[in-house]
């Protein structure tokens, strides 16, 4: 995860996911939280409240989430508050909300990171997977817009049943063309929490997704611009072996995931935490805790990438 670069060679990362609302206006065949019936905002007070106490206890990354974030009626308020506290702030969108003014505004505000979801270059494909009309065009224009305010954008491409690999190939290709960083997602089915995803379009089985990780493997190879480090792709593929992992995940010791309801999980899988957990492929948790595992493994996993990190040094502007 590129975010976590400049921090990973100091050794002091600490990241929370903290989805503010469970309203979004996609119905993603990956994702049932829209299947949600009573739709949830937290409360402005109680989300600055929770971030100040985050602070204090030296989280220094926080994702907002959803759900669609911008759907929240405060969200630029949290993300002031969020910014004044001095975290690094990124969060995923579905982009559909994005036009030329809140990309102004945005970039008014410092924000770190956009990730825009985009799951198909077929215009009709990827109506199909996300249930919205037109996301082809409205995900297109958001990049556009947070390009030209100069926001650090990536684009996630999710695994799903509808994308297959030369789908996958087509997004990475065009978006080189832009410079756009892509980060491929693997399919989980997560119901043990507020966080409910999965559905039809993520069940594959492990021969199946062992097959599209050797692939997106290979991918790197040819493009630049995949975020996946190659040592985390190596990890799914080793669990999908059914073998012991060598990076267990750090969800509830340097990871947290904090919902709409203000309740803190270890992460986005499960209630309680489990010591050393090897349960799960789930990217946004198990990636970057290869990074905050220790500084020698922050620095193996940058040296798997090292043309990429480079690349991202001279794009992003950091002098370490």
């Amino acid at each position: 995860m590129h975010q976590f670069f400049k921090e990973a060679i100091k050794f002091n990362p600490k990241l929370v996911f903290f989805a503010i609302t469970n309203n979004c206006n996609c119905k993603c065949g990956m994702c049932s939280i829209w299947k949600i019936k009573e739709k949830k905002n937290i409360e402005l007070d109680k989300a600055k409240s929770i971030l100040l106490d985050l602070k204090k206890r030296g989280f220094n990354y926080l994702q907002l989430t959803g759900g669609e974030p911008m759907l929240h009626p405060n969200f630029f308020e949290i993300l002031e508050y969020a910014k004044k506290l001095k975290f690094v702030v990124f969060f995923p969108t579905n982009g559909t909300l994005i036009d030329k003014i809140s990309a102004k505004k945005l970039s008014k505000m410092n924000i770190d990171n956009v990730s825009v979801s985009f799951h198909n270059m077929d215009p009709l494909k990827f109506e199909d997977i996300a249930g919205h009309k037109d996301i082809f065009y409205k995900s297109l224009s958001a990049i556009k817009n947070l390009k030209k305010e100069k926001i650090p954008t990536c684009v996630i491409c999710t695994i799903n049943r509808k994308t297959n690999c030369e789908d996958i190939e087509h997004v990475v290709e065009f978006f080189q063309k832009m410079s756009i960083f892509v980060l491929i997602c693997t399919p989980m089915v997560i119901k043990d929490t507020s966080f409910h995803i999965g559905g039809d379009d993520t069940n594959f089985s492990d021969k199946e997704l062992k097959n599209i990780i050797i692939d997106i493997l290979k991918m790197k190879k040819k493009y630049s611009n995949i975020i996946n480090n190659t040592l985390f792709l190596e990890t799914v593929i080793d669990f999908l072996d059914k073998k012991k992992t060598k990076y267990p995940c750090l969800g509830g010791k340097k990871i947290l995931y904090i919902d709409w309801d203000g309740i803190v999980y270890p992460c986005m899988t499960k209630n309680e935490l489990t010591e050393n957990c090897d349960d799960c492929i789930l990217e946004c948790f198990r990636e970057p805790s290869i990074f905050m595992s220790s500084r020698k493994n922050a620095i193996f996993a940058i040296a798997k990438d090292l043309k990429y990190y480079l690349q991202f040094l001279k794009d992003s502007g950091i002098k370490l």
